[in-house]
């Protein structure tokens, strides 16, 4: 019995509430009116009312359409930029890659040649306890020239006994350098 009570005060009060938000205020017109002009003028007041909603809808739609449009187009932007720094990424890092790996076989290179000229000991001057020697940049096109071929015997032609031959011309070149170049002082 309770539970009939609860239903019938449920469906009361939901059919009380439905009813006032489903019933809309309908439009009062006065029919005592005497001109047809009077109602004419409300009804192109009504009309021009609801066309100029129509109007202020389609503004809306097309302020939104252009929002969407201009992020749409901002995003496409983004995406195209993040493609391309993933690109410049990817090749910094082949570079990097390269570079890491070509210095671990110059490494290897040298490591190998101290090793054999340890074996064959070559006697080197050795300057005095008290002399210094002039250690100079110099940006002679020979010398860099000379220093880039001993590196391509080592690594791409991996002709080490090549490689003596440059050091026995550069003792050559070393006495049409500068006195001041291989001199001493003391």
């Amino acid at each position: 019995m309770k539970s009939n009570i609860k239903r019938v005060v449920t469906l009361t009060l939901l059919a009380g509430t439905a009813s006032a938000a489903l019933a809309a205020q309908a439009p009062v017109t006065d029919l005592s009116a005497t001109s047809s002009s009077a109602t004419a003028a409300s009804i192109t007041a009504a009309s021009a009312a609801n066309e100029t909603d129509v109007q202020r809808l389609e503004r809306l739609l097309q302020n939104r359409n252009r929002v969407q449009l201009q992020m749409q187009q901002q995003l496409d932007e983004m995406t195209q930029e993040i493609a391309t720094l993933r690109g410049q990424l990817e090749r910094n890092t082949y570079d990097m890659e390269q570079m890491l790996q070509r210095q671990r076989e110059l490494f290897i290179e040298i490591d190998k040649l101290r090793s054999q000229s340890g074996a064959a000991a070559v006697a080197v001057p050795v300057a005095k306890e008290g002399g210094k020697t002039d250690g100079k940049f110099t940006t002679n096109v020979d010398e860099q020239t000379a220093y880039q071929n001993a590196v391509d015997l080592i690594l791409k032609k991996r002709d080490y006994q090549a490689l003596s031959q440059p050091l026995s011309s550069s003792k050559s070149t070393s006495q049409s350098l500068p006195s001041h170049r291989t001199a001493t002082t003391g």
